[in-house]
This record gives C-alpha cells, structure tokens and sequence, in this order.
C-alpha cells in the first residue's frame, strides 16, 4: 500500500506499507551424500515493514531526500532473518556551487544491528560526499568522492561458509572519476 503527497511542484512525501513472502529461497546447505557445501531452495522468509520517504527541492536548486525504513523479516521458523536489519534511514543533501557550476553532494546511511545467525553486528551510520562538475572539462563529467568520510569501523554479517561471523568494512575511500562523452 503506498500513499502518496506532492507538494505542488517542489516536492513529496510518500509513506508504503508492504508485507511479502518469499518461498524457494536460495540457501547454503550440507549435501548429506558428500558432506559438501551446495546451495539450494529449501528456505523460505516472511517480511513486513514500512517506509517513509520524503523529498523536497528548494530555492536555488538545493534537494533534500530522507527516508527510514522498519521491517521484520522472519526465516520460515519464525527466527530474525541473517543479515536483515530492522531500521534502514538515509538522507541526501545536493546543493549547486559556483552558479551550478558544480555541486556537492552529501548522503548519510544508518543500519541498525543484524543477526549472523550465531551473533549481531552492531548498527552504524557512514557519511559520503562527493563534489562534482559537468562544466570543468568540455564534454566530460567529473568527480571526487569520499565514501566512509568519518572513517567510521563497521562490520558485515559473514554467511555461514566463513569461519569469522562478520567481515569488516572498508575505510575511508576516496574515489576520482571522468566520464567523457563524444
């Protein structure tokens, strides 16, 4: 179910219910004629939640998006699905520089805790920004982005082939980029 509002021209707010299930799920399972590891669909999943999401364009050509996210993703033996978090929020902040001659971008993701299925990764927020321009160079799209910009440690549910139950995240990273177009 998705309701929806638009602010005349300059924005909308959007809220969506929504409930699925998912059987034949792709899992990893111990063959019993070899012992080997093989994937199959043997599980199932059952997921409710909601989201709200609002975006909205201000004067100058300044945007701001956010959204949160809360769901409950159950395995088919009513168990916290793996590596299915229970809150998702993000927001985007866009805002042309030097006459829209450029622009910065800047977008915070936060994700609470997620089970492994013998432990919990802890929540965490991580910080982007990326500065970009498509009047710089003719004919051509640039960038610099820093993902991880606060350098903040977070860690990944690992799956059950690995022997660790997370795997780290990666650290700060900045990322130049051109596109050129003819």
């Amino acid at each position: 179910i998705v309701l929806e509002h638009l602010f005349e021209s300059s924005g909308r707010v959007t809220l969506s219910l929504f409930q699925y299930a998912v059987r034949d799920l792709i899992s990893q399972t111990v063959d019993p004629a070899n012992g080997l590891l093989v994937f199959q669909n043997i599980d199932r999943a059952d997921v409710k939640g909601a989201e709200l999401a609002v975006e909205r364009d201000f004067f100058g050509g300044v945007r701001v998006r956010a959204s949160y996210s809360w769901q409950l993703a159950r395995d088919g033996q009513s168990a916290v699905l793996a590596n299915s978090p229970r809150h998702l929020a993000k927001m985007n902040l866009l805002v042309p520089l030097f006459h829209h001659a450029a622009r910065l971008g800047t977008e915070v993701q936060c994700t609470s805790s997620r089970s492994t299925g013998a432990s919990t990764t802890g929540g965490f927020c991580i910080a982007n920004l990326t500065l970009g321009s498509s009047r710089l160079i003719s004919h051509a799209e640039v960038s610099l982005s820093v993902y991880n910009a606060f350098n903040k440690r977070y860690a990944d549910p690992a799956g059950p082939a690995f022997v660790q139950q997370t795997i780290e995240q990666q650290s700060r990273t900045v990322y130049a980029k051109m596109v050129y177009g003819f």
